[in-house]
C-alpha cells in the first residue's frame, strides 16, 4: 500500500499507470482491501459498508477523482474515501 495517488492521477485512462502495479493498486485490489475492512467491521460489531461489484465504473471514477484532487497523497487513502463514501449496512 505505498503506492501513491500520482500513479493514477492525470493517467492515460483510469487506473491506469506506466509503472509496475502496487498490492492494492488496482480495482480488484481495492475491493479486497475494502472487503478486508469489512471483515474488521464485521469482527468489531460494527456496521460494514456495500461493496457491489456490479459498481466497479463507479469505484474507478471515486479512485481516480480522489487522485486527481490529492495526486500526493497514498493510494490507500482514495480507497478508504471510496470505503467511507459507500452506503453502510442497516
Amino acid at each position: 500500500m505505498a503506492s501513491g495517488c500520482d500513479r493514477v492521477a492525470n493517467s492515460p485512462t483510469p487506473m491506469q499507470s506506466t509503472r509496475p502495479p502496487s498490492k492494492i493498486s488496482t480495482l480488484p485490489g481495492a475491493q479486497g482491501f475494502m472487503s478486508a475492512m469489512n471483515a474488521e467491521a464485521i469482527a468489531h460489531s460494527r456496521p460494514f459498508r456495500l461493496i457491489e461489484g456490479r459498481q466497479a465504473a463507479a469505484h474507478k471514477l471515486a479512485i481516480r477523482s480522489y487522485c486527481d484532487a490529492h495526486p500526493l497523497a497514498q493510494y490507500a487513502q482514495a480507497v478508504v474515501d471510496l470505503y467511507n463514501s459507500l452506503p453502510p449496512s442497516r
